[in-house]
């Protein structure tokens, strides 16, 4: 077992051999969700019991994610995709692990019709927010499993439908000898060519520290958690660098 407790702020160890989470007694979870042929499991709404009701007031959600390692040919463990509903941000982290997000912005009037796309690379401890407006794809492009972790609204809806239908997101990547190859997706009928970007060190300015999990945040400085309700009063533009 692999102490996580110190890096997600709760009781939390990553069993590697069973590829999940094990939790402690003060822990407790809304739901789970697996998708066993993309290697993925869900621990949603999971909390300490003690913040129960601040997560409740505050209309916040934090999910925990689990993409244990194993390549399906030369495609890497990936979630089936996520596409938050009315225009709020999301806020992730990599607890264990490197975490790569496929973001892509969709055509209003054409699903099918993307607008960007923007693979973001994100080391282990380091924090990214999701822009309003952008579905995702978390990956695992490492040898070992990869945990991450996210507040979102609570009043936040997420659709996956499209991705499912589309069989993934506007780009497939493989990983070999070689290194990275992008294939687009012929379900879309227009994609853009693929951003490749890093967290911007500008995003402390929404009081998140690489230094301190963002679950630490209930009890030191909630507040700094308003934009994931109130994303109109934000700017997100320069949240990622690109490379």
């Amino acid at each position: 077992m692999r102490d996580l407790s110190r890096a997600s702020g709760l009781d939390l160890r990553l069993d590697s051999q069973k590829h999940a989470l094990a939790f402690g007694k003060t822990v407790v979870l809304g739901h789970t969700k697996e998708a066993g042929s993309l290697k993925y499991r869900l621990y949603g709404d999971a909390r300490e019991i003690k913040d129960t009701d601040i997560l409740r007031k505050n209309k916040l959600r934090f999910d925990l994610i689990l993409l244990a390692f194993g390549r399906r040919g030369f495609q890497m463990p990936r979630t089936p995709g996520s596409c938050p509903q009315g225009g709020f941000p999301e806020l992730y982290e990599a607890l264990y692990g490197e975490a790569w997000f496929l973001l892509q912005k969709e055509n209003k009037e054409d699903c099918r019709v993307i607008e960007d796309v923007i693979l973001v690379k994100v080391k282990p401890g380091r924090k990214i927010i999701i822009p309003p407006g952008y579905g995702y794809i978390l990956i695992n492009p490492g040898k070992d499993d990869l945990v991450a972790a996210g507040f979102s609204s609570s009043r936040v809806t997420c659709e996956s439908e499209k991705y499912l239908k589309a069989k993934g997101g506007a780009y497939f990547i493989f990983k070999d000898n070689l290194g990275e190859i992008f294939e687009p997706n012929p379900f879309y009928r227009d994609v853009p060519y693929i951003r490749i970007a890093v967290v911007s060190a500008r995003i402390e300015r929404f009081g998140v520290s690489s230094n301190e999990p963002v679950y630490n945040l209930l009890s030191k400085g909630i507040e700094k958690l308003d934009f994931l309700n109130n994303p109109a009063k934000y700017d997100y533009s320069d949240v990622f660098e690109f490379v």
